[in-house]
């Protein structure tokens, strides 16, 4: 598949591996294909996964300084098209209660509201380099040859919930 064909709908980091759900796009056609694959993400696709810690705590109103060790950004989805599009992030956040799953709200690439968000939504931005490290993880095998690519080694434990 041909790298402009490829329309990245979710991505998640998996205790293995990940999952991806993607559109084929072929003019009229555009059929669904959804992937749990268990070959660990290569290291420069966990980097970043992680450049969302900022823009999860600062929706959920977070320091960052004091949740930068225990937000872990697992994943995204991708909605709408044109001037409607939109995303959730999703984290797993370590608390004094154990650990709990967050999602943002859904949130405009227009919006005004976040000072990141041209970063993370601005052509070859955070999400743009996402997909493109998605693409080449399945239409290249750009993988991890390790078992653990995490540069925090700790994110690795915590993801896949071997701690």
């Amino acid at each position: 598949m041909k790298k402009d064909n490829f329309e990245l709908l979710k991505f998640k980091v998996l205790k293995r591996g990940v999952e991806v759900v993607y559109k084929e796009l072929h003019g009229d056609s555009s059929p669904r294909h959804s992937i749990d694959d268990e070959k660990y993400p290569h290291p420069d696709l966990i980097d970043i996964i992680t450049k969302f810690k900022e823009p999860m705590a600062d929706v959920f109103g977070f320091p960052l300084d004091d949740v930068e060790n225990k937000i872990h950004p697992t994943g995204i989805s991708l909605h709408g098209s044109g001037n409607k599009k939109s995303f959730i992030l999703t984290a797993k956040l370590e608390t004094d209660f154990g650990t709990v799953a967050i999602n943002t709200p859904r949130i405009p690439y227009l919006s005004e509201e976040y000072p990141w968000i041209e970063e993370t939504t601005k052509d070859k931005g955070y999400i743009d380099q996402l997909k493109k490290e998605i693409y080449e993880y399945f239409e290249k095998g750009k993988c991890s040859q390790l078992p653990i690519p995490f540069k925090d080694e700790n994110m690795y434990d915590f993801i896949t919930h071997t701690n």
